[in-house]
């Protein structure tokens, strides 16, 4: 009586039966012997484009080391699985990027419940996935994001709040994308800023406008001593705010240098 064989199934190259077939009588040949005596001995297969497991995988099951080991290699073969990484990464820059850009809007202000956080978070990220490469790589992100909105937070020229927002971002993304994003969210910030300005003439005038955004100089006292400008007449006075532009800046790079991150 003929028996059916690999090759009499309908989706046999589709599958790779026939290689399952002839995988599986060549690997249970190969088995050592010793490996089998007293314990069942596990069956290694793999689908087409897999690779075999390990040795590491037959041993007897009850080798409590021999399992320690497998499940720490286990362990360390997913968090090296760069689609695992990848979706940490993203959820992070999601969610933080959506928060920011919203309390931004809303309060013109960003705060550090939000940001503190997600700096803190940047170098587990970064140490669990990459160890001492992965640091050093949020290391200098850190010191390009912080460092370059800290020099402008001094003269004038961007808020606390921007500072702290670059300053956690940065660790996640490293100098390279930090230093994209910040020359990007500038351009995003300039075509904002003229869009804003524009619609705003179009709609109040230029007088209206001008005086809505320009710096006043508050007087007081017979000998008319100007009073420095509060932060919170800063921030209504401020175009746009500036979180919507990183998160713009921030998603453009991601897109175009996907592999990079």
């Amino acid at each position: 009586m003929h028996q059916p064989g690999c090759s009499d199934h309908p989706h046999a190259d589709r599958f790779g039966f026939c290689e399952l077939q002839g995988l599986f009588r060549d690997e249970c040949d190969s088995q050592p012997e010793e490996w089998g005596r007293g314990v069942k001995k596990q069956q290694m297969f793999r689908f087409p484009g897999q690779q075999l497991s390990s040795p590491e995988s037959s041993l007897p099951v009850d080798d409590v080391e021999s399992r320690k080991r497998i499940s720490a290699g286990r362990i360390a073969h997913s968090m090296s699985d760069p689609q695992i990484h990848k979706t940490v990464f993203l959820i992070a820059i999601a969610v933080f990027t959506a928060i920011t850009t919203y309390t931004d809007l809303r309060w013109r202000k960003i705060f550090n419940k939000v940001t503190v956080p997600m700096w803190a978070t940047g170098w587990i990220y970064q140490g669990i996935f990459f160890q001492t490469d992965g640091l050093l790589h949020g290391l200098y992100g850190f010191l390009v994001g912080f460092g370059i909105f800290f020099v402008l937070w001094m003269i004038g020229s961007a808020g606390g709040g921007d500072v702290k927002l670059m300053g956690a971002l940065s660790v996640w993304l490293g100098a390279g994308l930090t230093l994209k994003v910040i020359l990007a969210s500038l351009i995003f910030v300039i075509m904002g800023t003229l869009a804003v300005v524009i619609g705003g003439i179009l709609k109040n005038g230029w007088r209206k406008t001008r005086a809505r955004y320009s710096k006043r100089e508050t007087v007081a006292g017979k000998g008319r001593r100007a009073v420095t400008e509060t932060l919170e007449q800063r921030s209504k006075r401020r175009v746009m705010a500036f979180a919507m532009p990183v998160a713009l800046a921030t998603w453009s790079i991601l897109l175009l240098f996907p592999a990079q991150w």
